[in-house]
């Protein structure tokens, strides 16, 4: 009898539930163990020894419930998967990596990346698009205030605020970007906002590329993805956030949702 596919997301909040929404589409059949780190959101904004240090924390968490891969939705904690990989005894997979590629491949010759000022900082996706593109023009801007804003559920007007302010000058660049990575998986939930002030850029969600990477996988694997599967989500933050933005994606209501420190 074919093993139902478990898979462990990380995130460094809510704005993993992006990646959730594409793998059940996917992967309907697949038990999904999800754990948002909303008390110490933004990652951004941490150190990289605290960074990695929570997530070594989240993972033995997941492996608990005897996940078979772990993802790390968050763009941030994936600018350092060398090392976690190094360091798990399960397979990994990074947000950033089927983003740059795509991006990489697309035929755009002005990108933009737009993240945490850490995720930017470090310049994986820099680094992994001009390995394969080298000719692609890359502008690239983080903030530090606007994960947060979004896990914290903000009013509308300083999420709008924080992403004029910030990133307006890069959207607003003559010529302007053709496509534009939202390098953070929280930036996509506001995504509207985006799209609303800047409708002549095309903005590209990375969980959506890693869901085809992962499910390509899971497939070679043989584990089972059809059918009905589970969702839990544990979060060390504020449930009600959790349960708006599940509704705001469109998310079928977890089996559970709990708050949890590991």
């Amino acid at each position: 009898m074919t093993e139902t596919a478990r898979i462990g997301v990380i995130d460094s909040g809510v704005g993993g539930l992006t990646f959730v929404r594409e793998i059940l589409a996917l992967c309907p059949g697949a038990d999904i163990i999800y754990f948002g780190d909303s008390a110490n959101c933004p990652y951004g904004n941490q150190t990289r020894e605290r960074i990695l240090e929570l997530t070594f924390k989240a993972l033995s968490f997941l492996q608990q419930s005897h996940i078979h891969v772990g993802v790390i939705a968050c763009n941030t904690i994936s600018t350092l998967i060398d090392t976690l990989q190094s360091n798990s005894e399960i397979p990994l997979f990074s947000v950033v990596s089927p983003a740059a590629e795509a991006v990489a491949r697309s035929g755009a010759k002005r990108v933009g990346i737009l993240g945490t000022e850490f995720t930017i900082a470090v310049g994986t996706y820099q680094k992994l698009i001009r390995a394969i593109n080298p000719d692609i023009e890359l502008l690239c801007q983080g903030s530090l205030h606007l994960a947060a804003l979004v896990d914290q559920g903000a009013p509308e007007q300083d999420v709008e605020r924080e992403i004029v302010s910030r990133f307006g000058p890069l959207l607003e660049h003559d010529p302007p970007p053709e496509s534009v990575i939202l390098g953070c998986t929280h930036y996509p939930i506001v995504k509207d906002f985006f799209v609303r002030r800047y409708p002549h850029i095309e903005f590209l969600d990375p969980a959506v590329e890693l869901a085809k990477v992962l499910t390509r996988w899971l497939e070679q694997q043989g584990l089972e993805t059809k059918g009905q599967g589970s969702l839990k989500i544990y979060t060390s933050g504020a449930l009600d956030v959790y349960q708006r933005i599940l509704e705001k994606l469109h998310i079928p209501a977890p089996q559970v949702l709990e708050h949890k420190i590991p």
